[in-house]
This record gives C-alpha cells, sequence and structure tokens, in this order.
C-alpha cells in the first residue's frame, strides 16, 4: 500500500520540458508539501481499488431436515468466490434437496457458469436434486447466452413453498 502511495505522489510537471509561455494542464498540479501528497495518493489508491474490486460473494446456508438452502449474494466473478460456492455446496451431502438461491446475484462469469453445471452433474450423480431459485437478471443472461438454461431446474415460487411446506411438516413428524 505504501509503495501505491509514494508511486502516485512522483511530480510529473517536474519531467516537463521548460518552454517559455507553457503551462502544464491543470491536473499536473503541484502539491506543496509531504502530507498532502500521502493524502493524494491515498485517495487515488483507494479510488482506483474500488473501481477495479468486484463484491465478494456472499454464500449463507440453512439446512432443513433434507433440505439445503444455499443463499448467495455478490458477484460470480473471481475462481475465489466459484471455488467457495463450490466447497459449500459439496459439503450438503446430507441433503436430498439443495437449492441455490441466486437471487441476490448481481454478476456471474464463465468460471461461475460452469461451476453451476458442474454442481449439477455432481448432484445428480450422488442422488440430490438441485434447484436454481429466483436467478438475477444477470444469471439468468448468462444462463441463455450459455445456451445451458435447459439443462437446470429452476424452481419457481410456489415450488419453493410446497418443498419448505414439506419440511416443516416431516420435521413436525418426527417431533412426534
Amino acid at each position: 500500500m505504501l509503495t501505491k502511495v509514494i508511486q502516485l505522489g512522483i511530480h510529473y510537471s517536474d519531467s516537463l520540458p521548460k518552454i517559455p509561455g507553457f503551462r502544464p494542464p491543470f491536473f499536473r498540479i503541484r502539491l506543496k508539501n509531504k502530507v498532502h501528497r500521502l493524502l493524494a495518493g491515498f485517495v487515488l489508491s483507494v479510488i482506483n481499488e474500488s473501481v477495479l474490486e468486484d463484491p465478494m460473494l456472499a454464500i449463507y446456508v440453512e439446512n432443513l431436515s433434507d433440505l439445503a438452502v444455499v443463499e448467495c449474494k455478490g458477484g460470480m466473478i473471481r475462481d475465489e468466490s466459484v471455488f467457495k460456492l463450490r466447497d459449500v455446496v459439496l459439503a450438503q451431502t446430507a441433503a436430498r434437496i439443495i437449492v441455490l438461491d441466486l437471487s441476490e446475484v448481481g454478476a456471474i462469469g464463465g468460471g461461475g457458469l460452469q461451476m453451476l453445471a458442474f454442481l449439477d452433474r455432481w448432484a445428480r450423480e450422488h442422488g440430490i436434486q438441485f434447484k436454481l431459485f429466483s436467478p438475477s437478471r444477470a444469471v439468468l443472461e448468462g444462463l441463455v447466452q450459455n445456451r445451458s438454461i435447459l439443462n437446470f431446474e429452476i424452481a419457481s415460487f410456489h415450488e419453493m413453498m410446497r418443498i419448505l411446506a414439506m419440511q416443516d411438516d416431516a420435521q413436525y413428524a418426527l417431533a412426534a
């Protein structure tokens, strides 16, 4: 971080030739003291990092007897986000149904789409139903562009309510 700050504090106007009547553009204003340079460099580095950084994927899991609801929020662009999702879903081996709630996924890349296909195939091989619930517009567009939307089972709101009601009935039957 400190190296970024120092690099951003360099005076580019010092390296320009001294031509009479030439004035450097206004964005090359020379900062008078080191404190201002450090502050300006820090602000520039924060702005640059926030523009380039996509939101990380947050994953929440709720297990209801043999149903696992995996809620995803953020972006599925970077490899670590995609592998994080894989690890969470693969840990749900006790579930009979895995529902992936993608309503809060703002962006998905090719790696994320491939991981969804992998997880669907893994679930079928292990006798687990794998459903996508409420995929966001970005996810739907990615699935359509990838021509894989027909391969996934997308649960409707009414189907989710039916699945949750069955889980409640099963929990009450076990308690009795």
